[in-house]
């Protein structure tokens, strides 16, 4: 199953929001039926997107953000 997750903050930032996404992550990457994408305003920063289980898109336009609607079975 494909889960996209909109979210104006996230990683490098601190907080619930992020801490629960970051935990969220950690689920999808045991089950491995949840494919999941964060798709995020948050700039990276010093964060290693690349070392995380899922795929976060910062700063996606309109378009990317509709695509990625496009492309998942749950949007959050």
């Amino acid at each position: 199953m494909r889960v996209l997750v909109h979210s104006i903050d996230f990683a490098p930032l601190i907080g619930g929001e992020e801490t629960f996404l970051l935990n969220l992550g950690g689920v999808a990457e045991r089950e491995a039926v949840i494919d999941l994408t964060i798709a995020t305003r948050t700039p990276a920063g010093t964060f290693d997107d690349g070392a995380q289980p899922f795929r976060i898109v910062r700063r996606p336009g309109v378009r990317a953000l509709w695509r990625l609607v496009g492309e998942a079975d749950v949007v959050h």
